[in-house]
């Protein structure tokens, strides 16, 4: 058997593509396909060190259910679970987003206004976007504005009722 980063019949050939004593072991799955250290397996340093899907101190392991990208240092925001969520891009294969999230892998936190899944809902507080939670449209403060009510500001008024928080009635 060679020592450890040989290989060949005199042990005289460095590996490529492989580690260990008699270059067995495959490289893991590093950053921009970087070849792994022929003596430990270990990828490159410095930024990523694991290409996108992939994590561990060799690159051999694959991202848990809900990580994505390299190291697997995304998480995942899809509606239907982190099974359906694409390790290595993060895009959700169906589903959307849950709330608070847009974009194709759900990685936009919902601009000021919008909230809920796939930031599909339109906030109606009464002092604007930036007070309305974008998960669940409900507003921090100031109430409703004019022509709804309700917990998230999302029930016109009823007829008859009008104004911020729909508390004026109409004669």
């Amino acid at each position: 058997a060679c020592a450890a980063g040989w290989h060949g019949a005199f042990c005289e050939q460095e590996c490529t593509g492989s580690y260990g004593p008699d270059c067995t072991t495959p490289c893991g799955h590093c950053y921009n396909d970087e070849t792994c250290e022929r003596f430990n397996g270990t990828c490159p340093t410095g930024g990523n060190v694991c290409a996108a899907g992939y994590h561990g101190d060799n690159c051999h392991q694959a991202c848990t259910a809900g990580e994505f990208g390299p190291d697997c240092t995304g998480t995942c925001h899809c509606a239907s679970g982190h099974s359906v969520c694409h390790r290595e891009t993060g895009v959700c294969s169906s589903g959307g987003c849950t709330a608070g999230w847009e974009g194709s892998n759900c990685q936009t936190p919902c601009t000021a206004g919008a909230f809920g899944p796939d930031c599909a809902g339109t906030c109606n507080c009464a002092r604007g976007g930036s007070v309305c939670d974008i998960r669940t449209g409900v507003c921090s403060s100031g109430g409703c504005e004019a022509g709804w009510e309700g917990n998230d500001c999302q029930t016109p008024c009823s007829p008859g009722e009008f104004g911020p928080d729909c508390s004026g009635t109409c004669y």
